[in-house]
Protein backbone atom coordinates (compact mmCIF):
# COMPACT_ATOMS: atom_id res chain seq x y z
CA UNK A 1 0.00 0.00 0.00
CA UNK A 2 1.16 3.44 -0.47
CA UNK A 3 0.70 5.71 1.58
CA UNK A 4 0.69 9.88 1.85
CA UNK A 5 2.79 11.05 4.53
CA UNK A 6 1.28 14.68 5.30
CA UNK A 7 1.55 15.47 1.40
CA UNK A 8 5.23 15.60 1.53
CA UNK A 9 6.55 12.28 0.29
CA UNK A 10 4.70 8.42 0.24
CA UNK A 11 5.75 5.60 2.27
CA UNK A 12 5.21 2.36 0.33
CA UNK A 13 4.40 -0.07 3.25
CA UNK A 14 5.50 -2.90 1.23
CA UNK A 15 8.80 -2.16 2.55
CA UNK A 16 8.02 -2.79 5.90
CA UNK A 17 8.22 -6.97 4.52
CA UNK A 18 11.45 -7.73 5.37
CA UNK A 19 11.41 -5.48 8.74
CA UNK A 20 8.16 -7.47 10.04
CA UNK A 21 9.93 -11.10 9.80
CA UNK A 22 12.23 -9.82 12.52
CA UNK A 23 9.75 -8.13 14.77
CA UNK A 24 7.75 -11.64 14.07
CA UNK A 25 10.43 -13.71 15.62
CA UNK A 26 9.98 -12.17 19.16
CA UNK A 27 7.23 -12.43 21.85
CA UNK A 28 6.70 -9.03 23.33
CA UNK A 29 4.40 -6.26 23.78
CA UNK A 30 5.69 -4.01 21.20
CA UNK A 31 5.68 -6.64 18.81
CA UNK A 32 3.03 -7.93 18.80
CA UNK A 33 2.00 -4.39 18.67
CA UNK A 34 3.50 -3.91 15.37
CA UNK A 35 2.24 -7.34 14.07
CA UNK A 36 -1.11 -7.52 14.76
CA UNK A 37 -2.32 -3.68 15.85
CA UNK A 38 -0.37 -1.91 13.27
CA UNK A 39 -1.46 -3.33 10.20
CA UNK A 40 -5.03 -3.82 10.76
CA UNK A 41 -4.79 0.37 11.69
CA UNK A 42 -3.40 0.65 8.09
CA UNK A 43 -5.74 -1.02 6.41
CA UNK A 44 -8.58 0.40 8.09
CA UNK A 45 -7.59 4.05 7.68
CA UNK A 46 -5.68 4.28 4.84
CA UNK A 47 -6.57 2.11 2.34
CA UNK A 48 -7.98 4.39 -0.64
CA UNK A 49 -11.31 5.24 -0.41
CA UNK A 50 -13.62 5.32 -3.78
CA UNK A 51 -15.41 8.59 -4.64
CA UNK A 52 -18.88 7.95 -3.84
CA UNK A 53 -20.81 11.40 -2.69
CA UNK A 54 -24.17 10.56 -4.10
CA UNK A 55 -25.63 13.39 -2.49
CA UNK A 56 -23.77 16.10 -4.45
CA UNK A 57 -23.59 16.89 -8.00
CA UNK A 58 -20.23 17.19 -9.64
CA UNK A 59 -19.41 20.94 -12.15
CA UNK A 60 -21.23 24.17 -12.96
CA UNK A 61 -25.28 22.52 -12.83
CA UNK A 62 -27.01 22.74 -16.64
CA UNK A 63 -30.14 24.11 -15.11
CA UNK A 64 -29.02 27.56 -14.38
CA UNK A 65 -31.24 30.38 -15.79
CA UNK A 66 -31.34 34.29 -15.88
CA UNK A 67 -33.07 34.36 -12.51
CA UNK A 68 -30.96 31.99 -10.66
CA UNK A 69 -28.43 32.61 -8.22
CA UNK A 70 -25.65 30.43 -7.20
CA UNK A 71 -24.22 30.79 -3.76
CA UNK A 72 -21.04 29.70 -4.00
CA UNK A 73 -18.66 29.05 -1.16
CA UNK A 74 -14.99 29.39 -2.14
CA UNK A 75 -12.13 31.67 -0.89
CA UNK A 76 -10.12 32.51 -3.96
CA UNK A 77 -9.22 29.08 -5.44
CA UNK A 78 -11.73 28.76 -8.21
CA UNK A 79 -10.31 30.01 -11.88
CA UNK A 80 -12.17 33.36 -12.82
CA UNK A 81 -12.91 31.72 -16.11
CA UNK A 82 -15.12 29.08 -14.48
CA UNK A 83 -16.56 32.02 -12.27
CA UNK A 84 -17.39 33.93 -15.06
CA UNK A 85 -18.97 30.69 -16.44
CA UNK A 86 -21.33 30.78 -14.38
CA UNK A 87 -21.68 34.54 -14.06
CA UNK A 88 -22.73 33.96 -17.44
CA UNK A 89 -25.80 32.19 -17.11
CA UNK A 90 -27.09 33.34 -13.83
CA UNK A 91 -26.50 36.18 -10.50
CA UNK A 92 -23.45 34.72 -8.45
CA UNK A 93 -22.99 35.51 -4.94
CA UNK A 94 -19.41 34.07 -3.90
CA UNK A 95 -19.03 33.84 0.20
CA UNK A 96 -15.98 33.28 2.25
CA UNK A 97 -13.28 34.90 4.28
CA UNK A 98 -13.13 37.83 1.69
CA UNK A 99 -11.72 41.67 3.04
CA UNK A 100 -12.98 44.06 0.25
CA UNK A 101 -17.14 42.77 -0.34
CA UNK A 102 -17.88 44.13 -3.47
CA UNK A 103 -19.91 43.85 -6.87
CA UNK A 104 -18.25 43.23 -10.04
CA UNK A 105 -21.20 42.73 -12.80
CA UNK A 106 -23.08 39.35 -11.84
CA UNK A 107 -20.90 38.39 -9.33
CA UNK A 108 -20.77 39.57 -5.54
CA UNK A 109 -18.19 38.79 -3.22
CA UNK A 110 -19.32 38.30 0.10
CA UNK A 111 -18.12 37.94 3.76
CA UNK A 112 -18.96 34.75 6.08
CA UNK A 113 -19.30 37.30 8.64
CA UNK A 114 -22.47 38.92 6.44
CA UNK A 115 -24.43 36.61 5.41
CA UNK A 116 -27.23 37.96 6.97
CA UNK A 117 -27.11 40.42 3.88
CA UNK A 118 -27.47 37.32 1.59
CA UNK A 119 -30.87 36.08 3.42
CA UNK A 120 -32.05 39.28 2.02
CA UNK A 121 -31.49 38.90 -1.49
CA UNK A 122 -32.07 35.48 -2.37
CA UNK A 123 -35.57 36.19 -2.15
CA UNK A 124 -35.08 38.20 -5.04
CA UNK A 125 -34.55 35.43 -7.13
CA UNK A 126 -36.96 32.79 -8.66
CA UNK A 127 -34.53 29.92 -7.66
CA UNK A 128 -31.17 29.25 -5.30
CA UNK A 129 -28.11 26.93 -5.81
CA UNK A 130 -25.50 26.26 -3.93
CA UNK A 131 -22.16 24.85 -4.02
CA UNK A 132 -18.84 24.92 -2.57
CA UNK A 133 -14.90 24.35 -3.95
CA UNK A 134 -13.14 21.54 -2.29
CA UNK A 135 -9.90 23.42 -1.55
CA UNK A 136 -11.53 26.27 0.20
CA UNK A 137 -13.35 24.00 2.88
CA UNK A 138 -10.62 22.97 5.83
CA UNK A 139 -10.89 19.16 5.96
CA UNK A 140 -7.33 18.78 7.35
CA UNK A 141 -8.43 18.61 11.35
CA UNK A 142 -10.85 15.39 9.99
CA UNK A 143 -8.52 13.61 7.89
CA UNK A 144 -5.44 13.90 9.74
CA UNK A 145 -6.86 12.75 13.34
CA UNK A 146 -4.85 12.28 16.87
CA UNK A 147 -5.08 8.29 16.11
CA UNK A 148 -3.86 8.58 12.11
CA UNK A 149 -0.90 10.92 12.74
CA UNK A 150 0.40 8.92 15.31
CA UNK A 151 0.71 5.68 13.03
CA UNK A 152 1.49 7.78 10.09
CA UNK A 153 4.85 8.80 12.16
CA UNK A 154 5.37 5.13 13.03
CA UNK A 155 5.15 4.37 9.57
CA UNK A 156 7.89 6.95 8.97
CA UNK A 157 10.06 5.59 11.61
CA UNK A 158 9.55 2.08 10.44
CA UNK A 159 10.88 3.60 6.77
CA UNK A 160 13.87 5.66 8.38
CA UNK A 161 15.18 2.87 10.50
CA UNK A 162 17.76 0.69 9.20
CA UNK A 163 16.74 -3.20 8.51
CA UNK A 164 20.01 -3.90 10.84
CA UNK A 165 18.59 -2.89 13.81
CA UNK A 166 15.47 -4.66 13.05
CA UNK A 167 17.97 -7.67 12.95
CA UNK A 168 20.23 -7.14 15.74
CA UNK A 169 18.43 -5.41 17.84
CA UNK A 170 14.80 -5.96 17.48
CA UNK A 171 13.14 -5.52 20.95
CA UNK A 172 14.66 -2.02 21.63
CA UNK A 173 13.75 -1.49 17.71
CA UNK A 174 10.38 -2.18 18.40
CA UNK A 175 9.85 -0.50 21.43
CA UNK A 176 11.60 2.47 20.20
CA UNK A 177 8.66 2.78 16.86
CA UNK A 178 5.98 1.79 19.46
CA UNK A 179 6.85 4.59 22.46
CA UNK A 180 8.52 7.92 20.49
CA UNK A 181 6.98 10.52 21.95
CA UNK A 182 7.39 12.41 18.38
CA UNK A 183 4.72 9.76 16.81
CA UNK A 184 2.40 12.49 18.48
CA UNK A 185 3.82 15.56 16.57
CA UNK A 186 1.86 17.03 13.83
CA UNK A 187 3.78 18.46 11.27
CA UNK A 188 1.27 20.59 9.39
CA UNK A 189 -0.53 23.82 10.30
CA UNK A 190 -4.25 24.46 9.40
CA UNK A 191 -4.81 27.01 6.61
CA UNK A 192 -6.90 29.71 8.55
CA UNK A 193 -8.17 31.34 5.83
CA UNK A 194 -10.33 28.24 5.22
CA UNK A 195 -13.85 27.79 5.43
CA UNK A 196 -14.94 25.71 8.51
CA UNK A 197 -17.48 22.35 7.37
CA UNK A 198 -19.51 24.07 9.98
CA UNK A 199 -19.69 27.37 8.74
CA UNK A 200 -20.45 25.31 5.42
CA UNK A 201 -23.24 23.61 6.76
CA UNK A 202 -24.59 26.76 8.76
CA UNK A 203 -25.19 28.17 5.90
CA UNK A 204 -26.59 25.34 3.69
CA UNK A 205 -29.28 25.18 6.81
CA UNK A 206 -29.78 28.72 6.50
CA UNK A 207 -30.96 28.93 3.02
CA UNK A 208 -32.97 25.71 3.35
CA UNK A 209 -35.17 27.81 5.76
CA UNK A 210 -35.66 30.25 2.56
CA UNK A 211 -37.12 27.82 0.95
CA UNK A 212 -35.48 28.90 -2.05
CA UNK A 213 -32.71 26.33 -2.11
CA UNK A 214 -33.23 24.06 -4.82
CA UNK A 215 -32.12 20.24 -5.79
CA UNK A 216 -30.07 19.84 -8.38
CA UNK A 217 -30.69 16.49 -10.32
CA UNK A 218 -31.94 15.19 -6.55
CA UNK A 219 -28.82 16.49 -4.98
CA UNK A 220 -28.09 18.90 -2.44
CA UNK A 221 -25.44 21.03 -3.33
CA UNK A 222 -22.38 21.16 -6.16
CA UNK A 223 -18.17 21.07 -5.62
CA UNK A 224 -16.06 22.42 -7.98
CA UNK A 225 -12.53 21.81 -7.85
CA UNK A 226 -9.44 18.55 -8.08
CA UNK A 227 -10.26 15.83 -6.43
CA UNK A 228 -6.90 14.70 -6.64
CA UNK A 229 -5.97 13.84 -3.33
CA UNK A 230 -7.40 10.67 -1.09
CA UNK A 231 -8.04 13.50 1.41
CA UNK A 232 -10.58 14.96 -0.86
CA UNK A 233 -12.06 11.57 -1.64
CA UNK A 234 -13.06 11.49 1.80
CA UNK A 235 -13.78 14.76 2.31
CA UNK A 236 -16.54 14.77 -0.49
CA UNK A 237 -18.05 11.62 0.81
CA UNK A 238 -18.19 12.80 4.18
CA UNK A 239 -19.68 16.14 3.10
CA UNK A 240 -22.25 13.67 1.21
CA UNK A 241 -23.77 12.19 4.49
CA UNK A 242 -23.41 15.52 6.34
CA UNK A 243 -25.52 17.29 3.66
CA UNK A 244 -28.10 14.84 3.19
CA UNK A 245 -28.33 14.39 6.76
CA UNK A 246 -28.60 18.12 7.60
CA UNK A 247 -31.41 18.18 4.66
CA UNK A 248 -33.82 17.33 7.58
CA UNK A 249 -35.22 20.21 9.37
CA UNK A 250 -36.69 18.22 12.60
CA UNK A 251 -34.32 17.94 15.13
CA UNK A 252 -35.27 15.21 16.84
CA UNK A 253 -34.84 13.07 13.51
CA UNK A 254 -31.10 14.88 12.80
CA UNK A 255 -29.95 14.00 15.82
CA UNK A 256 -31.11 10.65 16.17
CA UNK A 257 -29.50 9.93 12.26
CA UNK A 258 -26.42 11.70 13.84
CA UNK A 259 -26.30 8.75 16.57
CA UNK A 260 -26.84 6.34 14.34
CA UNK A 261 -23.80 6.83 12.07
CA UNK A 262 -21.39 7.35 14.74
CA UNK A 263 -22.14 4.33 16.85
CA UNK A 264 -21.97 2.58 13.95
CA UNK A 265 -18.45 3.82 12.90
CA UNK A 266 -17.09 3.40 16.01
CA UNK A 267 -18.39 -0.20 16.33
CA UNK A 268 -17.46 -1.05 12.67
CA UNK A 269 -13.58 0.32 13.87
CA UNK A 270 -13.79 -1.55 16.90
CA UNK A 271 -14.28 -4.64 15.80
CA UNK A 272 -12.50 -5.09 12.19
CA UNK A 273 -8.97 -3.68 14.37
CA UNK A 274 -9.66 -5.04 17.56
CA UNK A 275 -7.57 -2.64 19.96
CA UNK A 276 -7.97 -4.46 23.34
CA UNK A 277 -6.46 -7.33 21.86
CA UNK A 278 -7.74 -9.98 24.41
CA UNK A 279 -5.26 -13.26 24.63
CA UNK A 280 -7.00 -15.81 27.52
CA UNK A 281 -9.47 -12.81 28.29
CA UNK A 282 -7.21 -10.30 29.60
CA UNK A 283 -6.84 -7.29 27.32
CA UNK A 284 -3.54 -5.56 26.50
CA UNK A 285 -4.12 -3.34 29.21
CA UNK A 286 -4.79 -6.05 31.68
CA UNK A 287 -1.73 -7.43 30.28
CA UNK A 288 0.78 -4.66 30.40
CA UNK A 289 -0.49 -2.04 31.94
CA UNK A 290 0.94 -2.37 34.99
CA UNK A 291 3.97 -1.50 33.61
CA UNK A 292 2.48 1.94 33.51
CA UNK A 293 0.88 2.06 36.65
CA UNK A 294 -2.60 1.33 34.53
CA UNK A 295 -4.42 -1.46 36.21
CA UNK A 296 -7.92 -0.27 34.84
CA UNK A 297 -9.93 -2.26 33.59
CA UNK A 298 -10.20 -5.07 36.41
CA UNK A 299 -12.34 -8.10 35.26
CA UNK A 300 -10.49 -10.14 32.84
CA UNK A 301 -13.73 -11.37 31.25
CA UNK A 302 -15.62 -8.69 30.68
CA UNK A 303 -13.23 -5.68 30.79
CA UNK A 304 -14.76 -1.98 30.57
CA UNK A 305 -18.12 -3.54 31.21
CA UNK A 306 -17.47 -4.64 34.42
CA UNK A 307 -17.99 -3.30 37.99
CA UNK A 308 -19.56 -0.45 36.95
CA UNK A 309 -20.68 2.71 39.32
CA UNK A 310 -24.04 1.88 38.39
CA UNK A 311 -24.41 -1.68 39.26
CA UNK A 312 -21.00 -2.09 41.79
CA UNK A 313 -19.66 -5.34 41.67
CA UNK A 314 -21.61 -6.46 38.58
CA UNK A 315 -21.70 -6.18 34.98
CA UNK A 316 -23.39 -3.20 32.76
CA UNK A 317 -26.66 -4.29 33.09
CA UNK A 318 -27.11 -3.63 29.19
CA UNK A 319 -24.19 -6.61 28.69
CA UNK A 320 -25.25 -9.59 26.93
CA UNK A 321 -24.50 -13.14 27.70
CA UNK A 322 -22.59 -13.64 24.80
CA UNK A 323 -20.58 -10.54 26.17
CA UNK A 324 -22.19 -8.34 23.25
CA UNK A 325 -23.37 -4.85 24.11
CA UNK A 326 -27.47 -4.36 23.91
CA UNK A 327 -27.27 -0.89 23.45
CA UNK A 328 -25.66 1.93 21.45
CA UNK A 329 -23.94 3.96 23.79
CA UNK A 330 -21.60 6.60 21.91
CA UNK A 331 -20.20 7.16 25.77
CA UNK A 332 -19.17 3.42 25.71
CA UNK A 333 -17.34 3.55 22.38
CA UNK A 334 -15.40 6.49 22.85
CA UNK A 335 -14.00 5.34 26.09
CA UNK A 336 -10.28 4.62 25.78
CA UNK A 337 -8.36 3.35 28.81
CA UNK A 338 -4.64 4.87 29.64
CA UNK A 339 -2.80 2.39 28.28
CA UNK A 340 -4.69 2.38 24.58
CA UNK A 341 -3.74 6.29 24.94
CA UNK A 342 -0.38 5.67 25.46
CA UNK A 343 -0.39 3.40 22.26
CA UNK A 344 -1.93 6.13 19.96
CA UNK A 345 -5.27 5.11 20.20
CA UNK A 346 -7.45 8.45 20.73
CA UNK A 347 -10.92 8.22 20.22
CA UNK A 348 -13.09 11.87 20.13
CA UNK A 349 -16.00 13.33 18.83
CA UNK A 350 -13.90 15.73 16.72
CA UNK A 351 -12.80 12.68 14.88
CA UNK A 352 -16.42 12.80 13.12
CA UNK A 353 -17.64 15.54 10.95
CA UNK A 354 -21.30 14.61 11.47
CA UNK A 355 -21.54 15.06 14.99
CA UNK A 356 -18.45 17.58 15.49
CA UNK A 357 -20.51 20.69 13.50
CA UNK A 358 -23.55 19.91 14.90
CA UNK A 359 -23.68 19.80 19.04
CA UNK A 360 -22.56 22.36 21.49
CA UNK A 361 -19.71 21.45 23.87
CA UNK A 362 -22.64 21.17 26.41
CA UNK A 363 -24.14 18.35 24.32
CA UNK A 364 -20.76 17.09 23.42
CA UNK A 365 -19.96 16.26 27.43
CA UNK A 366 -23.11 14.57 27.89
CA UNK A 367 -22.14 12.29 25.14
CA UNK A 368 -18.76 11.61 26.64
CA UNK A 369 -19.24 10.94 29.88
CA UNK A 370 -22.78 9.24 29.97
CA UNK A 371 -21.73 5.34 29.99
CA UNK A 372 -23.87 2.27 29.90
CA UNK A 373 -26.69 4.61 28.83
CA UNK A 374 -28.92 3.62 26.06
CA UNK A 375 -29.40 5.79 22.94
CA UNK A 376 -32.77 7.29 23.78
CA UNK A 377 -32.07 8.44 27.08
CA UNK A 378 -29.14 10.29 26.03
CA UNK A 379 -30.94 12.00 23.05
CA UNK A 380 -33.28 13.50 25.40
CA UNK A 381 -31.42 14.52 27.94
CA UNK A 382 -29.78 16.40 24.84
CA UNK A 383 -33.13 17.81 24.07
CA UNK A 384 -33.63 19.42 27.12
CA UNK A 385 -30.77 21.27 26.51
CA UNK A 386 -31.38 24.59 24.99
CA UNK A 387 -29.36 25.46 21.89
CA UNK A 388 -28.83 22.81 19.70
CA UNK A 389 -25.87 23.70 17.97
Amino acid sequence: MIIDYFGKYTIDTNDFAEKMNYVKQIDTEHSRYLTKIFPKVMDYFFTPEQLHAEHLYEGIPDSLEKNDMVILVSNGHLASGMINNISSKCHVMIIGKIKEERIEDHVEYLSMKHISKLLKRVHEFQNVYMGFCIEDINYLRYYYTRLKTFFLNMSDTMIKTSLEDFKQKTQETCDNVVTRKENFKFPLKEDKTQITVKQLIQLYRMLLKTKKLRLIENRYAFYLGNCDSQMHIQELNELSVVFDTYSLLDEKEVMSRIYDIVCKRMLDEAMKIGYCDFIDNKCASMRNGFKYGITYPNTMENGCCGNTYLDKEANCRYLKEDHSCSICCISCRLFTCGYLQLKGIDHSLKNYPIIDIGFNKFKKIDIVHDFFTPKEKILEKLRLRRNYR
